[in-house]
Parts: C-alpha cells; sequence; structure tokens
C-alpha cells in the first residue's frame, strides 16, 4: 500500500540535501523554482543549511551559486551556524544549572545528534533542544530555569491533567532558542513505561564540557519516527533528513534491530516505520541495515490507521484502526468534543469529567490565568499554561469551574482574550457558551477585537455542586498544513484566555464624584469594549462599550454626564453613538456634537447627558453602541489596528435625590 508523505517540492529539496552530487543538481534545477527566501516556508528554511553544504559538495561553488541567483544560501547556513553557537551555549548554561537543582535529564533528537556527530549535525538548526525528566521533576526543572531567566508560566499552573494531556513544556530565552522539557519522548505515545526504558537504556557521551545522558541509538530512531507519525500529517519533512543521519553515521554494530522491531510492535507502529524507513532509503539513496524493517506480514490495520491520520471524519474500519492505535500508545484519553446543541454537548463531556471537587473553584476575585492553578478544569481543546494564559486548541475547547453562585441564576462574566489572527486569512468565528445565551464574535485579520469581552453565564447544578461551564466553538481556524507552511506550531489555535471574572466588581467604585477614566482605581467600571488607560482618558473598542456604574447609598445622583475627549470615525458622517441602560434606550448622539462635516480620523469631544433612576445602592450597566468603529491603520493614518469609537475621560455625577 503507498502512502502519499512528500510533495514533489518537499522531495525535490530532501534530495537536494540527501543525494550524491549528479542528482542532487538535477534534484536542485527542479527546485530552484521555490527557492525565494521570502516566499520559503519555514521547514524549507530549516533545511538550507544541509541543502548549501550538499550542493558544494556536487559541485556548486559560490560563484555558481552568485549566477543563479541564490548567493543567499551560504549567508543563511552562517547565520544558521552562528545561531546554533549561540543558543549551545544557553543549553549549556541550563544543563549546569539543571545540575544543580538536582534534575537528571536525558538528551534526545537534536541535542544528542550534537552530541554523537557535532561535525554532521552542526548545520542543523538547534531553535529547540529536547531534554528527557522524570515528571515529578518538572516543577522543578522549571523553577531553576525561570530563576536564570527563561521565560514559562509558574511550575503550579502545569497540572496532573497536564501531565496526562500532554508530552512537553516548553521554555523560551532571549536569544530565541527554546527548551521542551519532555516528560514523554514522543507525543504519539502516551505509556509511562516508554519514557522509563528510554532513560533506563541512555548512553553517556561528553558535551558541551560535560558527560551527559543522552538517549540510545535505536531509542534516538524510534522517537523520531514516533514524531514524525504525527509530523508528516502537517507537512514537517525535515525528520526524513534527520533519520537519513542517524542511518549514514551509525555504526552496523551499534543498533539493537531486536529492541527497535519490539517497540513498533508494542506501539502498533509497524506499518509506519515500514513507509516511513522506506521513504528514507528512496529520497537519500540508502541501503536499509539488515532487521531494520519489520517482518512482511501484513498489517491491514495499521496501514489504514497511517493511510486516514488526516482524516476528519474517517470511516467504521478506519475508526477502529484509530482506536486500535491510540489504545496501544496510551493516547486515547479523552473523546473529542462532539458537534450539537451546547447543553446536550456539555451532558457528553461529562460522562467523561472527574468529581466536581476536582475541579478548580472560580473565586469572587476572579481567576487568572497567569497565577491561579486550574486543576482538572481544562477539559478539552486547551493548550500548555503559558506566562500570560492559556490558547483553545482545535474547533472547541471546555472549560469548567466550581463556583459560589445559585444554579440557574444569570450572572454577567467578563473574559479577558485576544483571538490568534494570521495575516492574509479570512479569520474565523468563535460562539462562546456559558450555561446561558450563545454569544458570537467574528475575528478577522487586521480587526482586533476589545480584549475584554462580556457574556452571561448561567451555573449549573451538577451531583450536587455548581460549575460553570465555559464552552468555546469555531468555525474558520486555519488548518495544520496552513499553520505548517507559515513556519508555526502544531497547534490550531483561536482565543488566548488570560483571566475570567464574574459578579460585581469588589473594587467598583461609588458614583458619588466625579470619576476619571484614566484612573486605575476606576478601572473595574470598564467591564468591556475598553482599551487600556491613556493620559486623557480609554477608547471605546469594536461596536459596544460596557460601563458598571453603582449608585451611592444616600443623595443619589439623578444623572450623569459624560465627557467625551475625542472620536473617531472614516469621514464625513461622523461617528454616531447609542446610549443604553440596564438594556433601555438612554440616548443617542453623534460625534462632532456641533454637527457638519467630520474628516477622516480625530473628532472634537464635548458633553452629553442622561438621566438615572433613583436606585439607592443599584449597579447599573451603561452599554455605548458605536455605528462605525474605524481603526487608524484602515485610513492609513497610523498602524494602530485597534477599532476606535471614542474617547470618554469623565464620568460626572449631576444633582442628588
Amino acid at each position: 500500500m503507498t502512502v502519499p508523505l512528500l510533495s514533489d517540492r518537499e522531495r525535490w529539496l530532501l534530495e537536494a540535501c540527501l543525494r550524491e552530487p549528479a542528482e542532487a543538481r538535477a534534484a536542485f534545477a527542479a527546485w530552484q523554482p521555490f527557492a525565494n527566501p521570502a516566499e520559503m516556508q519555514g521547514r524549507e528554511l530549516r533545511l538550507v543549511p544541509l541543502l548549501e553544504a550538499n550542493l558544494r559538495r556536487a559541485g556548486l561553488q559560490d560563484p555558481q551559486l552568485q549566477g543563479t541567483g541564490l548567493g543567499w544560501l551560504r549567508g543563511q547556513a552562517k547565520h544558521v551556524w552562528l545561531t546554533g553557537a549561540l543558543r549551545r551555549r544557553a543549553l549549556q548554561q541550563a544543563l549546569l544549572t539543571l545540575d544543580a537543582a538536582g534534575v537528571a535529564v536525558v538528551l534526545m533528537k537534536g541535542a544528542a545528534l550534537l552530541a554523537r556527530w557535532p561535525e554532521a549535525a552542526a548545520g542543523r538548526p538547534t531553535g529547540d533542544f529536547d531534554l528527557l525528566l522524570p515528571p515529578e521533576q518538572l516543577h522543578a526543572a522549571m523553577a531553576a530555569l525561570r530563576a536564570i531567566g527563561w521565560q514559562a508560566p509558574p511550575p503550579a499552573l502545569v497540572t496532573a491533567a497536564d501531565l496526562q494531556h500532554f508530552h512537553a513544556q516548553g521554555l523560551t530565552d532571549s536569544t530565541g532558542g527554546c527548551i521542551d522539557l519532555h516528560w514523554r519522548p514522543a507525543e504519539a505515545i502516551a505509556d509511562p513505561g516508554h519514557a522509563a526504558g528510554v532513560a533506563a537504556r541512555a548512553q553517556s557521551l561528553p558535551f558541551l564540557g560535560s558527560t551527559r545522558r543522552i538517549a540510545g541509538l535505536t531509542d534516538h530512531l524510534f522517537v523520531l519516527l514516533a514524531h514524525a507519525f504525527h509530523d508528516s500529517v502537517i507537512a514537517r519533512h525535515d525528520w526524513v533528513a534527520e533519520v537519513a543521519l542517524l542511518l549514514r553515521h551509525a555504526e552496523p554494530a551499534a543498533w539493537d534491530w531486536p529492541l527497535f522491531q519490539a517497540l513498533c510492535q508494542g506501539y502498533r507502529l509497524q506499518a509506519w516505520a515500514a513507509a516511513a524507513l522506506g521513504l528514507v532509503a528512496e529520497v537519500a539513496r540508502l541501503t536499509l541495515p539488515a532487521g531494520a524493517l519489520p517482518p512482511r506480514r501484513w498489517k491491514p490495520l495499521q496501514w489504514r490507521e497511517v493511510a486516514t491520520r488526516q482524516s476528519i471524519a474517517p470511516g467504521p474500519l478506519a475508526r477502529w484502526s484509530r482506536r486500535r492505535g491510540q489504545a496501544a500508545r496510551g493516547t486515547a484519553l479523552v473523546p473529542p468534543l462532539s458537534a450539537g446543541v451546547p447543553s446536550a454537548v456539555l451532558r457528553r463531556a461529562l460522562r467523561q469529567a472527574p468529581p466536581p471537587e476536582a475541579l478548580a473553584l472560580l473565586p469572587p476575585g476572579g481567576f487568572d490565568l497567569s497565577q491561579d492553578a486550574g486543576a482538572a478544569s481544562f477539559r478539552h481543546g486547551w493548550s500548555m499554561p503559558e506566562p500570560q494564559g492559556r490558547w483553545t486548541d482545535g474547533e472547541a475547547a471546555l472549560l469548567l469551574m466550581r463556583i459560589a453562585a445559585p444554579p440557574g441564576q444569570p450572572l454577567p462574566l467578563r473574559l479577558r482574550l485576544f483571538p490568534d489572527h494570521l495575516p492574509e486569512t479570512p479569520g474565523f468565528t468563535a460562539h462562546l457558551w456559558a450555561g446561558g445565551t450563545t454569544t458570537l464574535w467574528r475575528c478577522e485579520a487586521g480587526q482586533p477585537l476589545p480584549d475584554v469581552w462580556a457574556l452571561e453565564g448561567v451555573p449549573l447544578l451538577w451531583r450536587g455542586t455548581a460549575i460553570l461551564p465555559l464552552l468555546f466553538r469555531f468555525e474558520g481556524l486555519p488548518g495544520l498544513r496552513e499553520r505548517a507552511r507559515r513556519g508555526l506550531d502544531q497547534r490550531r489555535l483561536g482565543l488566548h484566555l488570560q483571566r475570567l471574572d464574574w459578579g460585581e466588581p469588589v473594587a467598583l467604585p461609588w458614583l458619588d464624584r466625579p470619576l476619571l477614566l484614566a484612573d486605575p482605581a476606576v478601572a473595574a467600571m470598564a467591564w468591556s469594549g475598553w482599551g487600556e488607560a491613556e493620559a486623557d482618558g480609554r477608547w471605546t473598542l469594536g461596536p459596544e462599550a460596557r460601563l458598571r456604574l453603582r449608585l451611592p447609598e444616600r443623595n443619589v445622583p439623578t444623572g450623569l454626564r459624560l465627557e467625551i475627549a475625542s472620536g473617531f470615525a472614516a469621514g464625513a458622517a461622523g461617528q454616531a453613538v447609542e446610549l443604553l441602560l440596564d438594556d433601555m434606550p438612554a440616548g443617542a448622539f453623534t460625534l462632532p456634537l456641533k454637527g457638519g462635516a467630520a474628516a477622516p480620523g480625530l473628532l472634537p469631544g464635548g458633553a452629553v447627558t442622561l438621566a438615572l433612576p433613583p436606585r439607592p445602592g443599584a449597579v447599573l450597566e451603561l452599554r455605548l453602541r458605536i455605528a462605525r468603529p474605524t481603526s487608524p491603520r484602515g485610513l492609513r493614518l497610523s498602524e494602530d489596528r485597534r477599532a476606535l469609537g471614542l474617547m470618554l475621560r469623565r464620568l460626572v455625577p449631576l444633582g442628588a435625590g
């Protein structure tokens, strides 16, 4: 059964990197029309050092490259070498820091290649280094590396549920380098026994001035193929070059092929290993060592799983083969969220949920994803924690939290989040349900939405406990292949959630005096649809902005004056604004207030007034609906992409009851 793993473009580049001179030159000539550094895919740029070195061996020296317009290849190769040298220095410091913290690691993949064959692997891009450690040492490792400047979320945010669902935590540094701390060697295999075996079979080799534990050669190859089982789906093909390097440089006696076959059989990857090794042998013109390929026994279910990995809606036989493969690898943990009415989707998801006490509590002061651990609350479709929060990952995501509020009683929610915008894409639609009505947002590139969004939540009773569900559904997210084409990671990102607030903020100020919107003390009033405080106030962002107003217990004002610093609009029609107080019409106006034609851009401000109800101590919601939110970038006035309406400077209470 033939499994198409490479496009012609990908194959030509790999052949130019890996084949002998005559065939390398022919492959390079076929691939050359794609050799534009401004348009090349990220994974192609990673192979440029290997390509440049092989072209030199093939007789294409610098003058010939200059004649083809490809003189930049040499510069790119030098850049990769220099960047790699800087990142290896950062890795050396990180390893010494982990030694001092008592964290035992095993070097895998790129770091293991550098330890085994420093010269052969010198041209390999070193964007990340993979280290395997025991899961119980992950928090200590993260804390130690954070202390010397590596960027990562607080260790406590990585929960037991994360260790179950994911395989590694990434950390970055100022050079752009990355260390992936693995508790599982490969994403495709969740069996703890695999990690234990890799650690037990590790070898000791000198690396960066110290003796380090390196994944054994056979484990090294198997881990590369296990990663490629997923990577090939998203058009990541540089693994072919790494496997070829292993097969070319390793001594025949160093391989343990019975171990390799046992791993492939135990994790149902025999068909994939045969397809992948056959591809590498064909592309690189290699003769595979005896014992490398599994016995010639027909594996129809395994081949079915390999052939249908890209299928979103596989047939019954493909689903069966996928389930068997996932069961063997221990990855059949949580089924994806199904389609349907949100309440029905939640009921099905709750069948797989842990007991309510395992969920995080949503406190009255709000839940900050950069500081508060989520326990088992992030159930489906979420990334690992990052320093500022978590991304949704996939077509749907579900967050479940306990809440100290009466079930069935609507309450206001406020989410601080922002979308993942890919340039030159049509954007996507997000549907969010929190037990009440579904809220829809359209997220388009170049039109950023407010970073604080409001919606209605309704707590639900589940197993005697009040819980709050947050269900995200997405339409139109860029696919994995599109992300891979742009050199991005393999996640399907939608929205980045940073904070969740509910009810009335504790710090909501009393409306018993004039309040400046730029004052940090009144920030809690800006419930959603507002920008950050500036010298003259706050801009509305997007089509609607909401204010929460708390009336005093005594001397309740009878009216409110809104002092507007300025407005923003696209042209002569000005900027029309509608006011609603607790969902009832409260007025409307158009900037500029004095009438007349308006030029595109900034508009003069002014003041408008509205009546307030005689409700001592009440919390009111004032909504400002902006007719034509406009970005300065859209008018070519600046690079500011925010969709502006008006800048509110001050709220002034009027009269007293």
